[in-house]
């Protein structure tokens, strides 16, 4: 006789008949039996149940029970167990390579669970133990990772289940969805937050079993619902509890709203949270549970008993889904009200419309100017034609900084452009701590101090690139991103569009005042505590364009020290090309041509931001982050730099002389060398001593003497001045420093506005510069600097002594004359 009755009917048979019988007592059963007749039996179980029974069978095999190996791979069915060598699903506890393969997965950049140096210690447990600890920075960081996003999730659905409290609106749910409500609801947020709170008020030195509670309250609704999918199951009950919800208010009422904002919510987390946040905590749930490694898509069913026994559940616990869910397709309505639906299909019509070609309007005349200057600086940057949106951080990584996560505004994005100009303009600056700025006049005539205004500017410009552009709008598009990754639905949901919005808000606010921006979604209040950058460069452009202002009445120019030579701490690559492009175009490398050159960059930089005809605003709607070619949902945060040096130096041409001194010959010049012409000598030397004794500016003058072109024939002679006279006028200062070439071909520097000490660096700088060109060249110098009791007449007379004096030293040889006791002094000169 079988101990069970045979299997001899469908599923579902028994139950159909007895419905249709109605209730029945036993004897009325008994008396319907006997009369219809029947055989004796019970209903065949479901394959599908049978295989889950199966599979749960094989799993909670002991270790003493014999193996069974499957011959044949045509043995399994489609849906049953793929079983890998990598992992033995009879092994209960982890071995030592379970162990190393788990830390190193939960130390890794994506879960960040344990320190890194803990997973490389796991290599060598086998001698010396390791004490596992969770990372502080997971624990600190516990509420952005997972909970906030569960806490939205869970708030947002006992909202829906206490707005209509009615008897009848249970009994309208079906018993599946009421059961998906019921496990979501008991969520126990309140101990995952309990639990965070004593880990966060000491997140240093934690063990990984102080988590144990915390994930227990964590993963319990998760496995329980580990069968049913969030898209076909859970989220079609939540719909049917909110449409239960919507209909109870009229469709315009405040309540009705509020039910729509909080569905919007339930959408937005639950992918989120049922696949990113229930994947981020996987590790822990293996360590504290004490799992053999095992691949996370297969973790819930290879080791499910085990994972049942740590949350203390049993099989009851988890829900099953049938074959053909009764929930499938109910969610193909959205959460989103009719007006936002509206909104993204004008914003699709809007990215479906072919763009006209704009031409670029006249730029101003500046503009123009510090483009050819940032053209010339960096060829090929874009910088030519910058209204065609190039893509200049794959150009300017190599030799800028530029913040972390810097790489992903779009190149269309006008914060590109801005980013690559601050910090260009930021080298720049370093080199001001060295200008001692004075009095700007006004339109009325009034003096005005400015260091302390200039000051103020430099000190807040690091302000405005780190902490405004790169630093919090940066970090609101990194998050922007973020939440994109992980459902790219969100840039059409309600908090992405209001996270958008207020991404271009502020942009507007700080950075591009014309900017049109359309108030979508809720308006986030000002932030006044944001550096404006409009009125920063506004204001700072005003202050140096003033400052270079000529004032001959003031005692305290614009710029006190403009003649001093620049001075860097640090010279980066942007310097060193500053200082090769003033040494071609034969401009002084002093203070002056900086702040001309700076002032030059920020009135572009002006302009671009302050007028509204500028290429920045031609269009409101933009790509704000780049992303990869025909996916606008996946961001790509850095991209590949160029050979930036190596392009730099294929469009550099070396011009020995250049080519403006080529290009027709002055009256005043000499026709070889391009130096003054010597009988303007005595005149300069006269009006240099006068201007030392009405406005009390210093006066130095050099004499370079250079025997070997004595001796030298015509042709060979004039090849060497050319490259002699290209070098002067490559270091001095056009507007107060002037060279003579004299008959005997000795050179006279008169440096007007210099003293004995700036003089001596310059020798050094020039002799340098003229042995790199000609090397083995013998070069002697004499240097006089000017005393009160003197004439213009004796101090020509004393340069000519000197520099005879410098011809009797060996070559290269720099010879001062001391007025105190009528001697001279040799010094040292660089040699190249």
């Amino acid at each position: 006789m079988p101990k069970y009755p045979p299997e001899r009917y469908d599923p579902g048979e028994l139950g159909r008949t007895r419905q249709n019988l109605g209730d029945l007592t036993e004897d009325e059963a008994r008396k319907m039996a006997e009369i219809f007749g029947g055989e004796v039996g019970m209903e065949r179980t479901p394959p599908e149940l049978e295989e889950k029974y199966r599979r749960l069978k094989m799993l909670n095999r002991r270790n003493s029970d014999p193996r069974i190996i499957h011959g044949s791979r045509e043995a399994y069915q489609e849906e049953s167990l793929k079983q890998t060598p990598e992992i033995d699903l009879q092994r209960r506890h982890p071995g030592y390579l379970d162990r190393v393969r788990i830390n190193f997965w939960a130390s890794s950049t994506d879960y960040a669970l344990i320190p890194r140096h803990q997973a490389l210690g796991s290599l060598f447990s086998f001698i010396i133990p390791i004490h596992e600890q969770l990372h502080p920075r997971f624990i600190i960081k516990a509420d952005q990772v997972f909970y906030n996003s569960l806490e939205r999730f869970v708030l947002a659905v006992r909202s829906l289940m206490s707005i209509n409290r009615r008897e009848e609106v249970p009994s309208l749910l079906d018993h599946r969805c009421l059961q998906i409500l019921t496990i979501l609801k008991g969520w126990n947020i309140e101990t995952i937050h309990q639990e965070l709170t004593v880990l966060q008020r000491s997140p240093r030195n934690q063990p990984v079993s102080s988590a144990g509670k915390l994930i227990r309250a964590f993963y319990r609704p998760f496995v329980k619902l580990v069968n049913l999918e969030p898209e076909t199951h859970i989220l079609p009950a939540i719909k049917r509890l909110f449409d239960l919800d919507l209909m109870a208010y009229p469709p315009d009422s405040g309540e009705a709203d509020r039910i729509k904002r909080i569905g919007s919510t339930l959408k937005q987390e639950i992918f989120h949270l049922f696949t990113d946040v229930r994947r981020r905590c996987a590790p822990l749930l293996v360590k504290l549970a004490d799992l053999p490694y095992a691949p996370y898509p297969e973790l819930f069913s290879y080791f499910r008993p085990q994972i049942l026994e740590y949350l203390s559940l049993t099989r009851n616990d988890i829900l099953e889904s049938l074959p053909e869910d009764l929930l499938a397709g109910e969610a193909e309505s959205d959460f989103l009200p009719e007006e936002e639906e509206t909104v993204e299909a004008a914003e699709e019509e809007i990215l479906e419309e072919p763009e006209e070609e704009e031409k670029e309007a006249e730029l101003p005349e500046e503009a123009s100017k510090a483009l050819e200057f940032l053209s010339r600086l960096f060829p090929q940057s874009g910088f030519e034609e910058p209204w065609e949106f190039p893509d200049m951080f794959r150009y300017f990584k190599p030799i800028l900084s530029f913040p972390k996560n810097a790489d992903l505004f779009h190149p269309e994005n006008p914060l590109h452009q801005l980013a690559v100009l601050l910090a260009v303009l930021q080298e720049f600056l370093y080199g001001f701590r060295q200008i001692i700025f004075g009095e700007v006049i006004d339109e009325e005539d009034n003096a005005t101090e400015i260091q302390s205004e200039i000051d103020k500017h430099i000190s807040g410009w690091n302000r405005l690139l780190d902490e405004l552009l790169c630093g919090r709008l940066l970090n609101e598009l990194v998050d922007y991103c973020r939440q994109i990754e992980r459902s790219p639905e969100y840039r059409h949901s309600e908090s992405g569009i209001k996270q958008e919005s207020f991404i271009m808000l502020r942009i507007r606010r700080s950075l591009l005042p014309h900017l049109q921006v359309s108030s979508r979604g809720s308006i986030y209040p000002e932030e006044r505590s944001l550096p404006q950058l409009h009125t920063s460069v506004s204001g700072f452009y005003s202050l140096l364009s003033g400052s270079l202002q000529p004032n001959p009445e003031s005692y305290k120019p614009g710029i006190r020290n403009a003649n001093a030579p620049f001075h860097f701490e640090i010279d980066s690559f942007v310097i060193q090309r500053f200082r090769r492009y003033l040494k071609r175009k034969g401009l002084p490398q002093d203070n002056r041509n900086l702040v001309s050159h700076s002032a030059l960059i920020l009135g572009y930089l002006d302009y671009l931001v302050n007028n509204p005809e500028s290429h920045l605003y031609r269009s409101g709607q933009f790509p704000l982050y780049r992303h990869e070619e025909g996916h606008r949902e996946i961001p790509i945060y850095s991209v590949t730099s160029m050979e930036t040096a190596r392009i730099i130096e294929s469009n550099d041409i070396e011009l020995t002389p250049p080519e403006e001194f080529l290009e027709g010959e002055k009256e005043n010049t000499d026709r070889v060398s391009g130096l003054l012409d010597p009988k303007e000598y005595a005149t300069t030397v006269q009006s240099a001593v006068e201007n030392y004794h009405s406005a009390g500016l210093p006066l130095s003058i050099i004499t370079i003497s250079i025997p070997e072109l004595r001796i030298l024939e015509p042709e060979e002679r004039d090849d060497r001045l050319r490259v002699i006279g290209h070098c002067i006028r490559g270091e001095i200062r056009e507007y107060s420093d002037r060279p003579f070439r004299m008959p005997d071909d000795t050179i006279p520097i008169v440096l007007q506005e210099t003293n004995g000490d700036n003089a001596r660096l310059f020798c050094r700088r020039l002799s340098s510069t003229i042995m790199e060109k000609l090397p083995g060249l013998g070069i002697h110098i004499g240097l006089v600097s000017y005393h009160p009791t003197w004439s213009a007449n004796k101090m020509v007379k004393l340069a000519a002594r000197t520099t005879a004096e410098a011809e009797r030293h060996r070559s290269p040889a720099l010879v001062s004359y001391h007025e105190t006791d009528d001697s001279f002094e040799e010094q040292l000169l660089l040699q190249p």
